[in-house]
């Protein structure tokens, strides 16, 4: 037990390190944009302009962009999350994102395919939401799934994670978003 409470305190810490370092180097998180827009492909151009302008806004907050760019490259590693929970992930989410229930689905086209109406399972779209939006790799996206993603990695033949399991089946190709989940704190554009 304690080897696993200094594993989530290192991981802890090396968030707010993360988020610390990129405050201070002023450092923008343009990389995303690009890499958002190579990554767009087949996708819905008005998604996509959705996504984009909410990653737009997001900059307007230098705090919100430490802490996004921190996830993003802690997702990126390995074993970058590694015992960090899921609700602190969502947590990090929220500081920095105000949450609009949205529809959609993932795994589309396959048989895992999975169709999630607007108010269930927010927590798998605002990942999702936030993992396409900052553009980072379908690995990346599933690790921000922390131990949700493994117990799906341990029991490949399980029916667990319905929208983990169907996103791993075809990646960004097969998800979809019925609107904009995700827009940073303070826009002002949206009615929650």
């Amino acid at each position: 037990m304690r080897a696993m409470e200094t594993s989530t305190s290192v991981a802890r810490a090396r968030v707010a390190v993360a988020s610390e370092t990129r405050a201070r180097r002023g450092k923008t998180i343009d990389s995303r944009a690009r890499s958002t827009r190579a990554r767009a492909g087949s996708d819905d151009a008005s998604t996509m302009r959705e996504m984009r302008a909410a990653y737009e806004r997001t900059r307007a907050n230098p705090g919100a962009d430490a802490v996004i760019e921190a996830v993003r490259e802690l997702a990126e590693q390995e074993f970058g999350l590694s015992g960090v929970a899921f609700n602190e992930v969502m947590g990090k989410i929220d500081e920095c994102f105000d949450f609009v229930p949205t529809a959609y689905a993932s795994g589309v086209g396959t048989s895992r395919e999975t169709r999630n109406a607007a108010g269930t399972n927010n927590g798998s779209c605002k990942t999702f939401y936030f993992a396409k939006m900052c553009g980072l790799s379908e690995k990346a996206a599933v690790r921000l799934f922390c131990e949700h993603y493994e117990d799906v990695a341990n029991a490949p033949d399980g029916d667990s994670h319905a929208n983990i399991r169907a996103f791993m089946e075809n990646g960004y190709a097969g998800l979809t978003f019925e609107g904009e989940a995700l827009v940073a704190k303070g826009s002002g554009s949206n009615d929650i």
